[in-house]
């Protein structure tokens, strides 16, 4: 019994030294890997300011977001960057900005925006982080937060946007005749179902008096296809209010009449019937003169008077990969027989399988 007091004795000794090595050592707090410094806009030069730091090695993609949606900037990450960004590319003085590198993100409300900006929920999605890797056909969890700052704006209302990957939330588990519901809570579980894809994932929320907040994050599904044609030529964007002569008198309203919407990606039932025929995928424009009201009420100008032309724009920002434009309808690589379609399932680059059959095996 003596020996069993001596050996609880030294052990306690033993426990009390280490707890007593423990507390002496320095806590130091962690030091974040992502900071935005400065988020601010200056009304005199109608330009927003960001300015992050960046600790450890810099390495990878700095982007930074706007919190109504959209992609401000990007920029190869460094130990401080500096953006300034105007107005034109703003569309409107963001409430906030959030900025991502590889899987870590930051938030910074945005100095000398507007006062409603106070007003405005918040929004984040938690998980999964930016630039993930997933697998197609697997169930992935998507959860997001929302904050509403106004408690007179209630309820919040959750959207999630994937870029078309997913069906949507499978209300039947894994049968097959699926029925498929809308996302519309802070958290979901989808299946990405096409590979070797990239997305980008938006969370919106929205309250009562139809304030928004967004957030999105970039993933990728497999391996997202490399050595893709070289880019087509198009006309320069133009820049914001000078798209036509005398932009202040005009306005161009683009619409579609008529879709093959209908007839692509249908991945669980082959495709059975056309709502249409014959298939036609145009794209047209009204142009009205500006006016008020009464005899000065807008007017509907024809084609005898103006004409409009068209072309493909590239998207700097696109995640599929930077500057890719949408200048045709055909899978890639295209069918060594050029009077063929590039079958849908073969491609690396699916767009549709409008050009093949109306029947196919689902």
């Amino acid at each position: 019994m003596l020996r069993s007091q001596k050996y609880l004795s030294s052990l306690l000794g033993i426990i009390g030294l280490v707890l007593s090595v423990s507390f002496s050592i320095p806590l130091y707090a962690a030091v974040a890997p992502l900071q935005i410094n400065t988020a601010a806009y200056n009304k005199t030069q109608h330009q927003l300011t960001v300015t992050i730091s960046v600790s450890g090695t810099p390495s990878g993609q700095l982007t930074v977001l706007h919190s109504d949606g959209g992609i401000l900037a990007r920029a190869a990450a460094s130990k401080t960057q500096t953006f300034n960004i105007a107005l034109a590319q703003l569309g409107q003085v963001p409430c906030q900005v959030e900025v991502q590198l590889g899987k870590a993100s930051v938030s910074k409300a945005v100095a000398g925006a507007s006062a409603e900006c106070a007003k405005v929920p918040s929004c984040k999605i938690l998980s999964p982080a930016t630039g993930t890797q997933l697998k197609a056909n697997t169930d992935v969890d998507f959860k997001a937060s929302a904050k509403l700052t106004d408690s007179k704006a209630k309820p919040l209302v959750y959207e999630w946007d994937f870029s078309g990957g997913v069906m949507g939330e499978d209300q039947i588990r894994n049968a097959i005749n699926s029925t498929y519901k809308r996302p519309s809570d802070l958290q979901t579980k989808v299946k990405f179902v096409r590979d070797n894809s990239s997305y980008r994932v938006r969370f919106i929320a929205t309250d009562a008096l139809k304030r928004r907040c967004e957030s999105a994050i970039d993933i990728t599904v497999g391996t997202a296809p490399s050595g893709l044609p070289a880019k087509v030529g198009e006309q320069a964007a133009p820049t914001r209010g000078n798209a036509m002569p005398d932009a202040q008198k005009w306005v161009v309203i683009p619409f579609q009449e008529w879709t093959m919407q209908h007839f692509t990606d249908m991945r669980v039932l082959p495709n059975g019937y056309i709502s249409f025929d014959p298939l036609i995928n145009n794209i047209n424009a009204y142009l009205f003169e500006k006016g008020s009201v009464g005899v000065d009420k807008p007017r509907f100008v024809t084609n005898d008077e103006m004409a409009l032309h068209y072309s493909a724009a590239a998207n700097p920002q696109d995640p599929v990969g930077a500057n890719s434009i949408n200048s045709t309808s055909q899978n890639w690589p295209l069918n060594a027989d050029v009077t063929k379609a590039s079958p849908l399932m073969k491609a690396s680059v699916q767009k549709s399988d409008v050009w093949e059959t109306d029947f196919r095996p689902s």
